[in-house]
């Protein structure tokens, strides 16, 4: 910018140089004029940047699949010159889909550039909000950001670089599961009660009248005698225990044989609804994964029930990349001893995940085999999956449907 200010007084030193040597006080005049409002353009816009403040931020820093939000871009002008054609710059992660703004472009890589542009008056603050509609789940960043203004007459430029960034968290779609595909699963019993799935037989907290649904050795016959009628025993509920959810993100033996990329997407889908049932039931739930977690290698969420725990799995879902450098079972020795194991898949081959899972440790292990997705158009233009399972594991193989309810 210096250099360019150098090259116009060079030029209007020369212009009143000529003008004395033939007489012209218009052009003596002019080439002054012009070299003072050279000289005030600089100087604005050397101070055009300063005292100039921004601050960005999305309405909803986590949203599932299929929700918007809205990104926020704050300008301050905290000075008395106002700044004029004022560009923010900034990158973001292909498929967020940032509506709005002067333009968006295609950068190398994964990124895409949006920028807008401004005019602040003097001591202004200026709001903008622009429609973010992601295409799927993920993390996407927006960031490497950088204000740039033309001045007062558009001669200079000054630019200053942003450390300002962004990250949108995008969990997998979740939907409701009817009880029965959970009591099918892991239900102890003939009957899910709230917040238990199994009752502890030693701890008996009284009896009550019998019911056509107890069960035989639920009796208490001396009570039954002395009051002439059945009457059943009612126990305290035991802890609910601990449930493993593990997903192989496996389309074939070998990564670069390829991912069923929509497949994956139902199985995070089915993973998120599964463990926001169980802890809903107040079971304890853990997560573990093959895939490319957001730092190191293979997604892992230790086992619980307190109120963050389905945010730290569906968080672990969104991060979760579809590549893979071992084999699911490599992973076993991180799961919790004595837990039931649940194991989410779309490998047709993979049934060889249940025995060598159901060797490790104690507990039940189940496993569902996603098959081809059924699609459910419901009302409007929205389609919503539904998906067709294999169920391994416990009393044989079955077949069952999971759709949204």
């Amino acid at each position: 910018m210096k250099n360019r200010l150098i090259i116009w007084i060079i030029i209007f030193l020369s212009m009143t140089v000529y003008g004395m040597r033939v007489g012209s006080t218009a052009l003596i005049s002019g080439a002054l004029l012009a070299a003072s409002l050279i000289f005030i353009a600089y100087q604005w816009n050397h101070f055009s940047l300063a005292k100039l403040s921004i601050d960005i931020d999305f309405t909803d820093k986590k949203i599932f699949a299929g929700e918007e939000t809205e990104f926020n871009l704050s300008l301050t002008n905290a000075k008395i010159l106002p700044v004029f054609w004022l560009t923010v710059h900034f990158n973001f992660r292909k498929g967020m889909n940032l509506i709005g703004g002067e333009k968006t472009g295609t950068l190398s890589g994964n990124r895409n550039i949006f920028f807008d542009k401004f005019n602040l008056s003097l001591y202004q603050k200026l709001n903008r909000h622009y429609q973010v509609m992601p295409e799927e789940r993920g993390a996407y960043y927006l960031g490497n950001g950088m204000l740039e203004t033309e001045g007062f007459i558009g001669l200079f430029s000054q630019k200053e670089s942003l450390n300002n960034s962004l990250e949108l968290v995008v969990y997998p779609q979740i939907y409701p599961v009817d009880d029965q595909v959970i009591t099918r699963l892991f239900a102890r019993g003939e009957k899910m009660t709230d917040g238990w799935i199994m009752v502890d037989p030693i701890n008996r907290a009284g009896v009550r009248d019998y019911q056509p649904s107890d069960q035989r050795k639920q009796i208490n016959w001396k009570v039954s005698a002395r009051h002439q009628q059945l009457k059943s025993d009612i126990y305290h509920p035991s802890k609910a225990g601990e449930i493993e959810i593990i997903l192989d993100i496996r389309s074939a033996d070998k990564s670069w044989e390829g991912i069923d990329k929509d497949q994956l997407e139902i199985a995070y889908s089915l993973a998120g609804s599964l463990a926001r049932q169980f802890l809903n039931k107040g079971i304890e739930v853990g997560f573990l994964s093959n895939g490319k977690p957001k730092i190191g290698e293979g997604s892992r969420v230790e086992p619980g029930n307190h109120p963050g725990q389905l945010e730290e799995i569906l968080t672990a879902l969104a991060y979760l990349k579809p590549l893979f450098r071992r084999p699911i079972a490599e992973y076993a020795h991180k799961l919790q001893q004595g837990a039931d194991k649940l194991i989410i898949t779309t490998y047709p081959e993979g049934l060889e995940l249940n025995r060598y899972f159901s060797n490790k440790g104690q507990g039940k292990t189940w496993q569902i085999i996603l098959g081809e997705p059924d699609r459910t158009k419901e009302s409007g233009n929205l389609q919503l999956p539904g998906w067709s399972a294999s169920l391994a594991g416990g009393e044989g193989d079955q077949e069952f449907k999971f759709k949204p309810l």
